[in-house]
């Protein structure tokens, strides 16, 4: 099958299964996994990404995982297959706080506004949504720094890399400024965050939350720094039996400060 024939039968089905636009790409439920919230994300191009689970790449391969799932079963009939994987979809309907998370380049230019809003849906669970605005045309993605200052944090010797601007808010808390010598950072998916040539000098150490998600995106940002030079290691939280989707900030501000101590100590003795 050609290129361009695999291309309009896997775009046959991802049309019927849209659920809405994010600039130019579709946005769907992801066929991989159950979730409540669609998070996988298709451009017309020919590229897909699933926030949900981390799972990407090409056309060609997104029709052999589909094929294997079950969904395409061959040509013509992929108009009548429908997704294997799907959870109902939660509603923010009550806010119960708002967080306002401003991203800046290595510079200190604002790019990015992140609006993350918890509450409840309509079973009265606790759910998040998020608002994000760019204040660029180039949508660029950078570290979150909790610190605002971007010349505090190159001067520290160990640098936290911690899932999620929430976290890094937390991981601040266990050290207030850079002057500890560590500095905590925030990141998004992995493979998109510019790694700055100053992060060079520096040890790293990532933490992700203990899912399969969360595995994924620091082994790509681990092999991503490596390929730069830097020293990196990965902190596997999987192998501690801890409750899945963990992270520091569920520990207490003085358990954070002492276990995140104890992880650098060991990592700049090797």
């Amino acid at each position: 099958m050609k290129l361009e024939e695999i291309k309009k039968e896997v775009e046959e089905i991802l049309e019927n299964e849209r659920v809405g636009w994010y600039r130019e790409q579709w946005v769907l439920y992801c066929p991989f996994h159950a979730e409540s919230n669609p998070s996988f994300f298709y451009d017309t191009r020919g590229i897909w990404y699933c926030f949900g689970c981390g799972e990407g790449g090409g056309v060609v391969e997104l029709y052999k995982r589909l094929k294997e799932a079950g969904i395409i079963y061959g040509k013509g009939k992929a108009k009548k297959r429908k997704w294997k994987v799907k959870a109902k979809r939660k509603k923010l309907t009550k806010v119960l706080s708002k967080t306002v998370y401003t991203y800046r380049d290595y510079d200190g230019n604002e790019i990015m506004v992140k609006t993350r809003f918890d509450g409840l849906d309509h079973k009265g669970k606790r759910t998040k949504s998020f608002k994000i605005e760019w204040k660029t045309e180039q949508k660029r993605w950078f570290f979150y720094n909790p610190y605002g200052n971007w010349n505090d944090v190159k001067k520290a010797s160990f640098i936290v890399l911690v899932e999620g601007e929430k976290t890094a808010q937390a991981g601040k808390e266990a050290f207030p400024t850079p002057y500890d010598d560590v500095a905590v950072l925030g990141y998004t998916y992995g493979d998109k965050e510019e790694i700055p040539d100053w992060m060079l000098s520096q040890t790293v150490l990532i933490i992700p939350d203990n899912d399969e998600a969360g595995k994924k995106k620091a082994e790509k940002l681990k092999e991503r720094l490596k390929k730069r030079g830097i020293r990196v290691a990965v902190f596997p939280v999987w192998r501690y039996n801890l409750p899945k989707g963990w992270d520091i900030a569920d520990l207490s501000p003085e358990k954070r400060k002492a276990v995140l101590e104890k992880l650098l100590e060991k990592l700049s003795s090797l």
